[in-house]
Order: structure tokens, then C-alpha cells, then sequence
């Protein structure tokens, strides 16, 4: 069901536009209203609709500048104008500002009626479009992971094309799993797992790629939950100790993670260990680094050790059993 809200400074215009109109055979599941622009952007900061019907001429805040802002915040919310002024100027305005379409005062509830069926088009397509540039840019992330160096200025070009159309977010987290087999899990966690930006199967190792806001040490943690309900085994991972990674790090962080499977093998089942990645690797060093959490069971004493054959490093700790 979809959310609307309705604006107009008018009581008894606001009333008849929310009683008089059958929002739930539209399918519209939730109504709110607001008296003037100003408290209209709290309402959408707070609800998050995906259709606004807003009057042009109010105090406080006036419909352009509303949609202005609107435009700004989030461009899917479709906005849709009522002036009882017969003038082109302000469709024109109107228009200029992304309103989505506009009704002329006097209107029937027929009149909304028809706009909303309008609009309930286009947000399908608009969802179509949305899910095809996250689909496209998964994959992007996973080639960018797993492809040679040789291709990735053409992957990353790309994928900057493609967070332009979509607005997504140019920052990620990086995690790796170890003995994961089946497709099926992986869209379970795609399904299951909002943070989840990106997964894919490489033999036997689960790649995640993370979106920025997500903790992934906390995240890794509820990944091993779902993957142990699932198939009633707990599994060993390994995740990147430095948050919000830029698309130019995300290759080095991957194959900083493999070179971590050996090392991993030896730690109980269900271990998960942070890993730091070294100047070179590091696109970004002025991104925060992550705490350390060491497996459970696991004690360890503070040091800088590496692996041989240098890269990625366990971060800030050695293990023993």
C-alpha cells in the first residue's frame, strides 16, 4: 500500500480532499496532512511518502518551494499540484520543479482519481528501473571484487554511471566467508538483509559487500546467525576493520580477505576476524579503522605481526588456543 500526503492551508479544502476520495481502493494505505509547506517537510522527513498533493499558494512555506525541496530530498516522491489559479505561470513552476502533474480548482474526486492511477504507473516503472540499476550495479560490485586489474577503470567508470542514475551510495564494507556452498543463500541474505549491498559465490567463499553505514563487524556477526539457522553449521569469516571503503578499494579488499582463509582455518568454527589493510592497499587511509574482536575462546596478545609474503594483516592480534 502506498503512503500520500495531502497540503492546503485551506480546513474544509483539506478535509474534503481526504474524506471524499476512496484512498484505499486506490491503494493508498496511509493519509496524512499538513496545513503548509513547512510542517508538510516534517511530515515527509517523518513518513516518507510517495505522493504528495500540496495547494501552490500557502503561508510558512508556498507549494514551489515545498516541491523544491521535495526535488532535493527525494526525487521518487511524486509531487502533484492544485491551484485554483488558471494560469500557465504557475504550471509552468510547477512543472520547472518536478511536480509530477496538477489539478485545477474546482476538481472531482473522479479528477484525483485519475492523477493517482496516473501516478501508480509510473512509480511501477519507476520500481522496474530502480530494481534493474541495483541489480546491474551488484554486479558491478562483484566484478570489481573479482576481475583482473586490468579491468577495473572500465568496471569503475561504470559503476559511477550507474550510482549517478541510481543515487547510491559510493561507500561500502567488505566481508568474506569460508566452506559456503549454494545459491539459495545467498539470495536469502540479499532478501533478509537490508546493509547488504552485494553477494556472490567464489567456489567456496561467500563475498558480501556491505553499504556504508553498516557496522561490519555487527553485520558479520548476523550474517554467521542466518547462515547457521539456515544450514545448522557455524562458519568462519573475515571482514575489511575499515569502515566506509571507496569502489577503488574494493578489489585490494578482496583479496586481502582470501589471503586470510589459511590463517583462518586454524581458529574454532564460527571465528570472525577483523583484517587491516596495508598503505598501499588503502585508496583512503583517512577512513576510521574498525576495533578488533577476537573469536570467541580465542586469547591473544597485542602485536603488528604479517603474513609472509606481505598484504593484508589479522588486526592487532595473535592468537592462541
Amino acid at each position: 500500500m502506498l503512503r500520500i500526503l495531502l497540503v492546503d492551508d485551506e480546513p474544509l479544502e483539506l478535509q474534503a480532499l481526504r474524506d471524499h476520495v476512496d484512498w484505499e481502493r486506490l491503494g493508498i494505505g496511509q493519509v496524512d496532512t499538513a496545513k503548509n509547506g513547512r510542517t508538510a517537510y516534517e511530515r515527509i522527513l517523518e513518513r516518507e511518502p510517495d505522493i504528495v498533493i500540496t495547494d501552490v499558494h500557502m503561508p510558512v512555506m508556498d507549494g514551489i518551494t515545498l516541491a523544491r525541496r521535495i526535488r532535493e530530498l527525494n526525487q521518487r516522491i511524486k509531487v502533484i499540484f492544485l491551484s485554483g489559479y488558471d494560469d500557465f505561470s504557475y504550471v509552468q513552476s510547477a512543472l520547472q520543479m518536478g511536480a509530477f502533474d496538477y489539478l485545477l480548482k474546482p476538481f472531482t474526486a473522479a479528477d484525483i482519481e485519475n492523477v493517482i492511477l496516473k501516478v501508480k504507473e509510473a512509480l511501477n516503472r519507476d520500481q522496474l528501473f530502480s530494481h534493474s540499476l541495483e541489480a546491474l550495479e551488484q554486479q558491478l560490485l562483484e566484478r570489481l571484487c573479482l576481475e583482473t586489474d586490468a579491468h577495473q577503470a572500465v568496471l569503475l567508470e561504470e559503476l559511477s554511471r550507474t550510482r549517478k542514475l541510481s543515487s547510491g551510495a559510493d561507500q561500502y564494507g567488505c566481508l568474506i566467508f569460508f566452506g559456503v556452498s549454494g545459491k539459495s543463500l545467498v539470495d536469502h541474505l540479499l532478501k533478509n538483509m537490508a546493509s547488504i549491498h552485494a553477494a556472490w559465490m567464489d567456489g567456496n567463499r561467500l563475498g558480501i559487500i556491505l553499504r556504508g553505514y553498516a557496522d561490519p563487524h555487527a553485520s558479520g556477526a548476523r550474517i554467521q546467525e542466518l547462515l547457521s539457522k539456515l544450514t545448522g553449521f557455524p562458519y568462519s569469516g573475515a571482514y575489511i576493520d575499515r569502515r566506509f571503503l571507496k569502489d577503488t578499494q574494493l578489489h585490494s579488499s578482496w583479496q586481502a580477505l582470501k589471503e586470510t582463509e589459511d590463517s583462518v582455518f586454524y581458529l574454532p568454527a564460527g571465528s570472525l576476524i577483523g583484517v587491516s589493510l596495508s598503505m598501499e592497499e588503502a585508496a583512503d587511509p583517512s577512513s576510521p579503522a574498525l576495533p578488533f574482536y577476537p573469536p570467541p575462546g580465542i586469547s591473544f596478545r597485542a602485536c603488528s605481526g604479517q603474513p609472509a609474503g606481505g598484504g593484508a594483516r589479522l588486526s592487532g592480534a595473535a592468537f592462541s588456543l
